[in-house]
């Protein structure tokens, strides 16, 4: 005779587990949806300070290219806060990196041949897609599109990792009153 009883245990152990992958799945999904409202709105913030806080969601990945020297960041708390997080150095020029939330994906140098490549975005089932960074080669590039500007001293392309695409492409420029300004 078998003791169906002994099953009551598991089915609610299951019933739990459940509920608690729902609840997290749930959790992710509602994540992602802010995301990608903060990623719709992202290209109207004119505001570095806020335009700054935006970005640093683990849902986007960050492109960064300078190709000369940015200059002193002078009293602007946010730009010295920018600089330092991404391991930045403001009298560096020719130099590239990639970040998604506090991971680095790629060193702030370049490669032995002039070109960084690597996948960014999540893999749903649709791959990831390709990135190249090169500021001594003209490269900024998101899966075949090149963002690159020559006439910025820093650029940046905000990527959403979970709906793959670029939410923002923007140059960095200290103005004379030593305030960084926004160019789209």
């Amino acid at each position: 005779e078998v003791m169906y009883a002994a099953w009551d245990a598991d089915i609610v152990a299951y019933d739990e587990m459940r509920q608690v992958w729902r609840e997290r799945t749930e959790t992710l999904i509602q994540k992602h949806l802010a995301a990608r409202e903060t990623g719709k709105t992202m290209p109207q913030i004119e505001a570095f300070r806020s335009w700054y806080a935006q970005i640093q969601d683990d849902d986007f990945t960050v492109l960064i290219q300078l190709n000369q020297p940015v200059g002193d960041p002078g009293n602007d708390s946010t730009w010295t806060a920018f600089l330092k997080k991404y391991a930045i150095d403001p009298d560096a020029s020719g130099t590239s990196c990639a970040w998604c939330g506090k991971k680095q994906i790629l060193p702030s140098e370049e490669t032995e041949d002039g070109i960084s490549t690597f996948e960014i975005g999540v893999d749903s089932g649709r791959g990831q897609d390709r990135c190249e960074l090169s500021a001594a080669r003209g490269m900024l590039t998101v899966d075949g599109r090149n963002y690159f500007r020559a006439d910025a001293a820093a650029q940046v392309v905000v990527y959403d990792n979970n709906y793959k695409e670029v939410v923002d492409s923007v140059t960095l420029h200290l103005n004379e009153n030593g305030m960084i300004e926004l160019i789209r």
